[in-house]
């Protein structure tokens, strides 16, 4: 394995060394994502770095092991290693009790949303951070109790983590700093918000892309999120604009876009229904429904806070509770439609077994969508869609001229074309009068086009060279956790 590696190195020109280390008072922060796509585009990233200026280089880890991305790094030329996760007992033991009780405080007098919103470190948010992570396994989400011994193990790994990374930050000037992930609590995500005030050039390598940190905001909110000045600068009667466009409109409503795995799963052998034969499906008369909403599900562990901030605690509380508000309204027909990639994080059938589990059949308003329905018929047959941050939503304004309720801030919020609920109130106001939201304007569904061909067509997707094995997120057997 080491001579494939160092052949692949040698291959690549990834080889870097740090020159007069001692001297050196620059350093250069590579967060190790432990997967070999991210190690190489790391590497590339640092070389090309340092031929304008040189750095002493540090990678930070959250573990002893020895994963290949280290022996990539070693044969490189890199064998400076921080670990993270290392408790230091002079230093953090006092200052991360005080975090701990600080934090049970909040929890205690303001709840989980509190913790979420107002824990914050050397005055650095990162409640919604360590929430996500403690959510993103075991089914913590449905837990009834959250003050159990999987939150508190996360939240002491994470102050500790925290705690290591500043102590570093304080004694050391961090030129540049390279991260792989922009959600959870993780090395990368604790280092962008720490240096978010200093002048630290921050750059992301997610995917294909990589995407510099202009401003301290990007450390706060999702790193590609559409802006109004983006949308006014694209001209779409370009020609080649509305070419580029329309075929990646025919490959996207087809599920072809290898690349995109929730396109692929939310088409692959599904089928459109029409109008007719979904009211009989759902017996639209019989029940006497006046209007139709449909509730696009997320995956409910998936990072409810990566794109910002949202009115409920998670995605499973937004779920139960618009569940619970429809209980009585028996003239609204609730639509639930599982996320089509449920399974990746081990949540195929949840929401089938939570109807069977709360006996939800007896409620003839609240149904589940047919399982090999194309999310597209669904949109047409509803008077509107509910989400947080979830596409169903764009397409829903972009395809349809609907205008999407949204329970929280999603790469597409804010831009004219979603109703943005900044609470519960107004999010159940909207719920209950279904009637009184109007249909886009052409402007504003324009505006939902030139969302998507921004956010799909001009970000790069595709990983390069066709070095690295297709997304396998798509091909993930469903029986595996």
């Amino acid at each position: 394995m080491d001579e494939i590696i160092n052949n692949i190195v040698k291959k690549l020109n990834l080889s870097t060394h740090d020159q007069d280390l001692d001297k050196n008072k620059n350093y250069a922060i590579i967060c190790d994502r432990v997967h070999p796509d991210y190690t190489f585009k790391s590497l590339s990233l640092i070389n090309i770095a340092k031929k304008k200026k040189n750095f002493k280089t540090i990678i930070f880890t959250e573990s002893k092991k020895e994963f290949i991305s280290k022996q990539i790094f070693k044969a490189s030329g890199l064998n400076n290693f921080y670990q993270t996760n290392k408790i230091n007992f002079l230093k953090n033991t006092t200052r991360l009790l005080f975090l701990f009780i600080n934090a049970l405080w909040l929890i205690l007098f303001k709840g989980f949303n509190g913790f979420i919103k107002d824990f914050k470190i050397f005055n650095v948010k990162f409640g919604d951070l360590i929430y996500d992570q403690y959510a993103r396994y075991n089914h913590n989400f449905a837990r009834n109790n959250h003050l159990n011994k999987y939150f508190i193990k996360e939240l002491i790994i994470s102050i500790n983590k925290i705690l290591n990374i500043k102590n570093f930050l304080d004694k050391k000037k961090v030129s540049l700093a390279i991260i792989g992930q922009h959600c959870y609590a993780n090395n990368s995500i604790f280092i962008a918000r720490l240096i978010a005030k200093k002048k630290t050039k921050c750059f992301l390598i997610s995917g294909p892309n990589v995407i510099f940190y202009k401003d301290p905001s990007f450390s706060f909110r999702y790193p590609f999120k559409v802006l109004n000045e983006q949308i006014k600068a694209l001209n779409f009667n370009d020609y080649n604009v509305k070419k580029i466009y329309k075929k990646y409109l025919i490959k996207r409503n087809a599920g072809k876009l290898y690349y995109l795995h929730d396109n692929i799963n939310s088409n692959f052998k599904k089928n459109y229904y029409k109008a007719e034969n979904l009211d009989e499906f759902f017996k639209v008369k019989a029940n006497k429904i006046k209007k139709k909403i449909l509730f696009a599900a997320h995956v409910f562990a998936d990072g409810a806070h990566a794109c910002g901030n949202i009115i409920f605690k998670d995605y499973f509380e937004h779920f139960e509770q618009t569940i619970n508000f429809f209980k009585d309204k028996k003239d609204i027909l609730l639509i639930i439609k599982p996320h089509p990639s449920s399974h990746l994080l081990n949540e195929e059938g949840f929401i089938e077994n939570y109807f069977k589990k709360n006996n939800l059949s007896r409620y003839k308003n609240i149904q589940l969508a047919p399982k090999d329905v194309k999310i597209y018929s669904l949109i047409d047959y509803v008077d509107n869609v509910t989400s947080c941050s979830g596409t169903a939503a764009l397409e829903t304004a972009a395809f349809f001229g609907k205008k999407p309720i949204l329970a929280g801030q999603s790469y597409f919020s804010d831009l004219g074309f979603t109703l943005d609920c900044k609470s519960k109130e107004r999010y159940f106001f909207y719920l209950e009068n279904l009637k009184k939201i109007k249909r886009l304007t052409k402007s504003q569904q324009l505006n939902a086009n030139k969302t998507i061909y921004i956010h799909e067509c001009q970000n790069n997707w595709k990983n390069f060279g066709g070095i690295f094995p297709p997304n396998l997120r798509i091909f993930k057997k469903k029986n595996l956790p």
